[in-house]
C-alpha cells in the first residue's frame, strides 16, 4: 500500500512540475505577494507531506527595501516548523498560502 502512495505522489508532483523534495533544500512559502524562505527538514516516506523551519535573513550588502530586496540566508532548526500536505494536483498548499520547494526568498512588498 505504501508503494501505491508513493508512486502516486510522486506521479502528482511530476506533472504538476514540481521539484521532489530533499531534506535541507530551499523552500519559499508565499503569503499574498510576500515570500519567507525555509529550509526541509522532514519528508513522509511517501511525500505525501513536507515539515519546514523558518530561516534566518540577513539584508545583503546591496540592499534596498524599494529596489533591490537580496538577503543573504541561513537554516535555523530551531525556527517556526510548519507540515505541508500534498495536494490532489501536486501542489503543496496551505489554508492561505503555498509552498515552492527549491529555492529560498524573502520579499516583503513595499506597497503594504
Amino acid at each position: 500500500m505504501a508503494t501505491n502512495n508513493l508512486a502516486r505522489n510522486l506521479d502528482l508532483i511530476n506533472k504538476a512540475g514540481r521539484v521532489v523534495p530533499e531534506i535541507g533544500m530551499g523552500a519559499t512559502i508565499s503569503v499574498g505577494s510576500d515570500c519567507y524562505p525555509y529550509t526541509v527538514v522532514a519528508i513522509a516516506p511517501d511525500y505525501s507531506w513536507i515539515d519546514v523551519t523558518k530561516d534566518s535573513t540577513t539584508p545583503a550588502p546591496e540592499f534596498d527595501f524599494y529596489g533591490n530586496q537580496n538577503y543573504m540566508y541561513a537554516s535555523n532548526l530551531n525556527g517556526q516548523r510548519i507540515r505541508h500536505k500534498l495536494s490532489t494536483r501536486g501542489k503543496r498548499a496551505g489554508r492561505y498560502n503555498t509552498i515552492y520547494v527549491g529555492n529560498r526568498r524573502f520579499y516583503q512588498d513595499p506597497c503594504f
